[in-house]
C-alpha cells in the first residue's frame, strides 16, 4: 500500500528541494514506480483479457438477452427514457444488471459511480481497455461520454454511445467498443421501454 501523496512544488532556483511529489514520510513516489507500473501493466492485461471474452461471447450471441413483460412494466412505471437523474439511471443499471441484462463488471463501462448511488463523490474506475479514439456516423458535438452531457436524455445519449467503433489494426476494420456494445443493450431495452417491446 503506498501512504497517501501531497504535491509539491519544486522552485527551479533549488537543486534541495524534493521532487514534484512526497509522501508524507518524505519517501519520494519514484520509490515505488516500479511497483506501480507492474501493478498498471497487470491491471492492463487483466483488462484486455476480459474485454477479448467479451466480445468473443458477445460474436457467439450476438448480444442477445431476454427481459420479460413484468421486468419491462417494472422499468417502464420507474424510469422516463428521456429524463432520469443520476441516481435514477445508476438505479435502472442496477435493475438491468438484477434482470441479466448487464453484469455488475458492466457497470465500470457504462458511467457508473464506483463510489455507489449515495455518494457526491463521482468516481469512475479506469479501465485500461478503452479505446483512445473512437468514431461513429452519428458522432454529435452534443454529448460525450460523461453523464453529465446527457442532460438526463439518456435514451439519445445511449444511442450517441452505442454508436461508438474503432479501428482494429488486426483485422484493418472498424468494430464496435465494448462500451458501445453495452449502451446497445441499454438504448434497447430504453426503446422497448418507451415503444413498447
Amino acid at each position: 500500500m503506498i501512504p497517501a501523496v501531497r504535491s509539491t512544488v519544486r522552485p527551479a532556483y533549488s537543486s534541495s528541494c524534493p521532487s514534484w511529489a512526497e509522501n508524507r514520510n518524505g519517501i519520494l513516489i519514484q520509490s515505488f514506480a516500479g511497483e506501480l507500473t507492474k501493478a498498471q501493466m497487470e491491471q492492463r492485461e487483466k483488462d484486455i483479457a476480459d474485454t477479448a471474452a467479451f466480445m468473443e461471447e458477445y460474436r457467439r450471441t450476438g448480444g442477445k438477452y431476454e427481459i420479460t413483460h413484468e421486468q419491462l412494466k417494472t422499468l417502464t412505471e420507474s424510469f422516463d427514457p428521456n429524463d432520469m437523474t443520476y441516481r435514477e439511471y445508476m438505479t435502472f443499471i442496477d435493475h438491468l444488471c438484477e434482470y441479466g441484462i448487464l453484469d455488475e463488471g458492466d457497470k465500470d463501462y457504462v458511467s457508473y459511480n464506483a463510489l455507489g448511488k449515495d455518494s457526491d463523490l463521482v468516481l469512475i474506475p479506469l479501465k485500461y481497455d478503452i479505446p483512445i479514439c473512437t468514431w461513429g456516423r452519428t458522432r454529435s458535438t452534443k454529448y460525450t461520454n460523461s453523464f453529465s452531457s446527457s442532460g438526463g436524455n439518456i435514451l439519445d445519449w445511449a444511442g450517441y454511445m452505442a454508436d461508438a467503433e474503432t479501428y482494429n489494426t488486426q483485422t484493418r476494420s472498424y468494430e464496435k467498443t465494448r462500451t458501445a456494445v453495452l449502451y446497445g443493450k441499454i438504448q434497447d431495452v430504453l426503446l422497448k421501454m418507451k415503444y413498447g417491446g
